[in-house]
């Protein structure tokens, strides 16, 4: 279990403590990490600065024997119980032991579960640490963001191999929207490499096991985009010097074995992107 002091987060935060200041122990219980529930005594009882709390987190109970053990603890020390559990039998369970030990208990989700529950006439899951899980997922979302952010446009090859995906094709066929979108929607980490005219791919891209997936779009379509992007590099919208980039996009993408390749010319971002995750997830797409 894990202990933790709320008197030094009230020291950080320059709460001054009386010297005769009233001590408190507060036993805060919770079947996840429990630092929701402890932020929200912390937060109620900086509004007192009579008080003198000391706060101890267990984090993870799932069990009666647990919660026996923390109430003799807070009945020995006359302490306070806060607690966060989503089982309702364990809600009982420590509302009737408390209750014999005469020791003084919030339940912090109870009741909004209780409320919520005959409001919308549904039933809560009861499954602990969904919060958690929430977090996780954002954590991974970043991640996947920042990444593909710093894979753009052929950069950051010396760590390609983070990635979960490679995306290949030549300028102006949505690689990165559709890199920036599998990494916000499926959490991927994306590379994306330009196919520039009579050059080679790099060969971080080509010794790489990561899976790959080219693009590539009808030669009158990408004239059109990129006069409409007006950029000015020579040869850019020149329909013989567009056409050679395509061909040279496709012999390159034939030295990659198995690699799918997919025509954008008609396909949103989003469809795009489904096309990717259904011709390469089956392979694990994501696990790496």
């Amino acid at each position: 279990m894990l202990l933790m002091s709320g008197l030094v987060v009230f020291q950080m935060l320059g709460v001054p403590l009386m010297s005769d200041a009233i001590p408190l122990r507060v036993y805060v219980i919770s079947d996840a990490t429990g630092r929701t529930a402890e932020s929200v005594i912390t937060a109620a009882l900086l509004q007192f600065p009579e008080i003198e709390p000391r706060i101890t987190r267990f984090p993870n109970v799932r069990s009666a024997e647990q919660i026996m053990s923390i109430l003799e603890k807070a009945r020995k020390n006359k302490g306070v119980v806060i607690y966060s559990l989503v089982a309702p039998e364990l809600r009982e369970f420590l509302k009737m032991e408390g209750s014999k030990r005469e020791v003084i208990l919030f339940d912090l989700i109870g009741p909004i579960l209780e409320r919520v529950r005959k409001l919308f006439n549904v039933m809560p899951t009861s499954t602990p640490g969904l919060l958690e899980h929430v977090r996780a997922e954002s954590l991974r979302a970043a991640e996947a963001i920042e990444f593909t952010m710093r894979h753009d446009d052929g950069l950051g090859l010396e760590s390609i191999d983070r990635a979960h995906l490679i995306i290949l094709g030549v300028s102006r066929v949505s690689k990165t929207p559709t890199s920036l979108y599998l990494a916000c929607n499926q959490l991927l980490r994306v590379a994306n490499v330009p196919v520039l005219l009579e050059q080679d791919l790099p060969q971080e891209v080509m010794r790489s096991d990561v899976p790959k997936v080219g693009l590539i779009i009808q030669l009158e379509q990408l004239i059109e985009i990129r006069r409409q992007r007006a950029r000015y590099a020579q040869g850019y919208t020149d329909p013989r010097t567009v056409l050679e980039e395509l061909e040279h996009c496709r012999r390159l993408f034939g030295r990659i074995p198995g690699m799918p390749v997919i025509d954008v010319t008609h396909l949103s971002i989003e469809e795009c992107a489904s096309r990717i995750m259904k011709l390469v997830a089956p392979g694990g797409l994501g696990r790496r």
